[in-house]
């Protein structure tokens, strides 16, 4: 593929991806709200849908870039992909309640399309940032995680019984259960294995990478310490401070949804890569900033209305 051809095709599929954002827009318009959906899934919406059009507009600008990196490639099939995973979602519902046809069909793309998507963000973390494994002796994970996401797409797609409240598998085969049951629990355990290797892999990267792609790593090594730091709030905010998880939440998939693409934009096409300590110590001093002015309101909370 010439570097035209490669730069044609990324911003076809980056086309297609808007076109998809539009259909979701209509969709999410023009349906009625789910009775059973909170307001934080809602309020999630809105960075989910950015960070996906962030997926693939990234991909679009690394791909025609740099081709011969899958990383951008990767990232384009993530945002396409999810994309289809949330727009089935919105029809099934839809179609579902109106008796539209396609309403299985649609219920079926949406639980296939999640584990085919996600089985890319491991294949990142292991290819980071130069699109190439750490050593040869990494194949058997990149080929393991894509067996194991293919193995728990097959079990979806074949195993009979229901996918949701009055809906059955139109594909599902009753005498393939125990073999689809059981590629379900291969494919599941392997994709948690694989993804945590690809973790491990980053961090063999990291030891063994020279300055410039060690500082390349450490961008996205930041924004994952950062989710990992609202994951743990959100644990210790269910005891201390129930009210603040809606928050974190927000906050945690801001992380994923436009942390990963910003960083990794950043590092690979190393556009105004900023020396990522002046980028640390500006985060800690607001962060204890905002903690102190947080603090000092609860105090302020608390205590005027026992001294009033």
């Amino acid at each position: 593929m010439t570097h035209r051809t490669a730069r044609r095709l990324a911003w076809s599929l980056w086309t297609l991806d808007l076109l998809l954002l539009v259909v979701l827009v209509v969709f999410t318009t023009v349906s009625e709200r789910r009775p059973e959906e909170s307001s934080l899934e809602w309020l999630l919406g809105l960075p989910l849908v950015l960070g996906l059009f962030g997926y693939a507009t990234v991909g679009a600008k690394i791909a025609s870039r740099h081709p011969r990196n899958p990383i951008g490639w990767l990232f384009l099939y993530f945002g396409l992909a999810l994309m289809v995973g949330i727009i089935s979602d919105e029809y099934s519902v839809r179609a579902l309640r109106q008796e539209l046809p396609g309403g299985p069909a649609a219920v079926l793309t949406n639980q296939v399309a999640f584990p085919l998507s996600f089985g890319a963000l491991p294949l990142v973390l292991l290819l980071f940032p130069s699109g190439t494994l750490p050593s040869r002796r990494w194949k058997p994970v990149a080929w393991g995680m894509v067996a194991s996401i293919l193995a728990a797409t097959s079990a979806i797609l074949l195993g009979p019984g229901s996918l949701a409240p009055g809906v059955d598998n139109p594909l599902g085969i009753e005498g393939l259960r125990a073999v689809t049951n059981a590629l379900g629990m291969i494919g599941g355990a392997g994709s948690l294995l694989m993804a945590l290797l690809a973790v491990v892999g980053l961090f063999v990267r990291y030891r063994r990478a020279g300055g410039e792609e060690r500082q390349q790593i450490r961008w996205l090594a930041y924004v994952g310490a950062t989710a990992a730091m609202f994951l743990l709030l959100l644990f210790a905010s269910g005891w201390v401070a129930p009210g603040a998880v809606d928050f974190l939440w927000i906050g945690f998939f801001l992380c994923i949804a436009l942390g990963i693409p910003t960083a990794s934009g950043i590092a690979i096409l190393r556009y105004r890569l900023y020396d990522l300590d002046i980028v640390v110590k500006k985060t800690v001093v607001f962060g204890v900033l905002a903690a102190f002015i947080t603090i000092v309101y609860v105090a302020v909370v608390l205590l005027v209305p026992i001294v009033v």
